[in-house]
């Protein structure tokens, strides 16, 4: 009854603003709601021994709602540039529905998983790093022996060189003296053990691999998990402002007389949003536990509600899913 008295009441507001303004455009621009009902009942009752009696009901509704979705004070200036600031600026009016998507256990799965591939990442980098380390002693090592061994070429060469070619000796020197230096970079790997450092190297390479294939594992789980809220995240919504009403309704006949009653729902905007996607909830998990009945009782029916339920929960954020 509530519910027709503010319907009423918006009526006559405006109404009134239409005569105040005169012939200047309305100030207010509103959508109009409206749902008509009509409906009859016949009641017949008696036999042809004891004659009854013939009811008809009829019965014609009529909702209206009017609803404001934007306002503007109205220019009264012959030019429109006396007219930009304040009031005469359109203004939406909207109702607002902030959404609660219940995804905290994904968030949670989301935040570990996060926190497992920052740690494995970290650790990975680490491996890597060693494994450079590890490559580049492998590979100074090689190094120093290769010069070795042609320092040891270039000493065969003067010692083989007769004593009286002081030039070509001199020259032998200095060319073992600058193999000297130059091997003096790589010698803090010339003790090293070959085969330990390989055997190294080849366990720090399967870790890595391993490592990198985890890591690829978990980012896929995250992205999954991430796709779920999205999926199941709807924000927020805007939409005019909602008018909700509900009405009880019910009949009752005998043969004293008969009575009828309509129930009814009404509802705009958001509030038309909300009923629409609860009904269509409602409706899901019917159909599901029809469909239910035909699993064999157990573990496999108890499996079956338990994984499609959520497929009527689930809210849609413009994904098909």
């Amino acid at each position: 009854m509530g519910g027709k008295a503010r319907i009423g009441a918006a009526w006559i507001a405006l109404s009134a603003s239409m005569l105040a303004g005169g012939c200047y455009p309305m100030e207010q621009a509103s959508l109009v709601y409206s749902s008509r009902q009509q409906m009859g009942v016949n009641v017949t009752a008696g036999t042809s021994d004891s004659p009854g009696m013939d009811v008809v009901i009829g019965y014609k509704g009529l909702d209206v709602a009017m609803v404001p979705v934007a306002v503007a004070k109205h220019c009264k200036h012959e030019t429109p540039a006396n007219c930009v600031q304040g009031n005469y600026d359109m203004k939406i009016i909207a109702g607002r529905r902030n959404e609660s998507t219940g995804t905290d256990d994904l968030q949670a799965a989301i935040a570990n998983l996060n926190a497992l591939i920052s740690d494995k990442s970290a650790l990975l980098r680490g491996q890597q790093g060693n494994l450079a380390t590890l490559q580049k002693t492998i590979s100074d090592r090689g190094t120093f022996y290769e010069i070795e061994n042609e320092i040891n070429r270039i000493d065969a060469l003067k010692k083989s060189t007769p004593a009286d070619q002081v030039e070509a000796l001199d020259g032998y020197e200095k060319q073992i003296g600058l193999k000297r230096s130059e091997q003096g970079q790589f010698a803090y790997a010339k003790d090293e053990n070959l085969t330990e450092l390989q055997k190294t190297a080849d366990g720090l390479r399967k870790n890595i691999d391993s490592l990198t294939t985890e890591i690829g594992q978990n980012k896929d789980s995250l992205s999954e998990k991430l796709l779920a809220v999205q999926m199941e995240s709807v924000g927020t919504r805007d939409d005019a402002l909602s008018v909700y009403g509900t009405f009880d309704g019910g009949s009752v006949g005998n043969r004293d007389g008969a009575k009828l009653s309509v129930g009814k729902v009404f509802a705009t905007g958001i509030a038309a949003q909300f009923l629409s996607e609860t009904a269509g909830i409602s409706d899901c998990l019917a159909k599901l536990a029809i469909l239910a009945e035909s699993v064999a009782e157990g573990a496999a029916r108890s499996a079956y509600v338990s994984d499609t339920r959520k497929l009527c929960e689930m809210k849609h954020a413009g994904q098909a899913h």
